[in-house]
This record gives C-alpha cells, structure tokens and sequence, in this order.
C-alpha cells in the first residue's frame, strides 16, 4: 500500500499536470479596455473581465481571468527570467514584433511546481532588460482575442530601448 502511494505520487510529480485555461468569448463580443504600465512603459488593451495584478515593483503584471493566470507580462534580466523558468531557458520558434521592435517568439511548458501551462511568449529587449507578453494557451496559436491583445500592445514613445 505504502509503495503505491509513494509511486503514484512520484509519477505525479514527474510528468506535472497541465493547466487548461478558460476560452475567450469571440472578440466581438468583449468589452476592451487599456492597462498602461508607467514603470515599465507600455499599453495593451485587454477584456473588461480579466483581472490584473502587478508585482510589488511594478515590473511585471499577471492578467487572470476566472482566476486562472492567462497573460503575465515580464520586465525581466536574464539570470531573474532563468530562476523563474520563463523563455530564456528554451529555444526561440520565429522572429516576431512586438511594439515595433524585432524579438523573439517562444513556446514551451511553463512549470510552477507539479503543474504547467503551455506558454507562447513574444520578447522583445526593453530599458536593459527583457519584455515578455506570455499568453497561457491549450496549443500553440493564439486565439482572436489573444491575436488583438498582442497587436494593441504599444510601448510609450519615451520609454527605454
């Protein structure tokens, strides 16, 4: 009895569980609003329902809806991005634009603890660090919603490149 509890646990946590996130309504159907981040420097419009959370520096906000974190958006340098298992760590997919800016587009599993979520990040070099807009997904391609989050994103003319 003991072994098997303790195999089913570590198989568990080996493999983790994936996290599923809600579906957006159609992209019409949603009421938009702006999230402008003067610390950093940036604004993307996102759905009324999703709620925001930044970090105690401002430098990175959480976007959930239902609770579950479906966009974090991260202001990061390299060894901080490593330690918390964002992009850095895997291999780039495509080139992309965020903001009008060149960067990279990475997918992979985003693990905290057991659990993960397939995450598709745009970055970009940003005021000596990275900017990354994650969008927790079920697959790789975004839907229309995701699709007019990324193209509003702007950064503010007079912040750092």
């Amino acid at each position: 009895m003991r072994f098997s509890l303790i195999f089913g646990l570590s198989v568990f946590f080996m493999t983790g569980c994936g996290g599923t996130p809600p579906h957006n309504p159609a992209a019409y159907a949603v009421t938009w609003k702006v999230y402008a981040n003067p610390v950093v420097g940036y604004t993307l419009e996102h759905p009324d329902f999703y709620e925001t959370e930044e970090d105690h520096d401002g430098q990175s906000v959480l976007l959930r809806y239902d609770g579950y974190p479906v966009i974090s958006i991260r202001h990061v340098d390299e060894p901080e991005g490593r330690s918390r298992g964002l992009w850095i760590k895997h291999q780039a997919v495509d080139s992309i634009e965020l903001g009008q800016r060149e960067g990279l587009k990475y997918i992979y599993d985003h693990y905290d603890g057991p659990f993960y979520m397939r995450t598709v990040s745009y970055v970009v070099e940003h005021g000596g660090k990275f900017l990354g807009l994650e969008f927790r997904t079920d697959g790789e391609a975004l839907d229309e919603v995701q699709r007019r989050i990324l193209q509003s994103f702007q950064f503010v003319a007079d912040s750092g490149r």
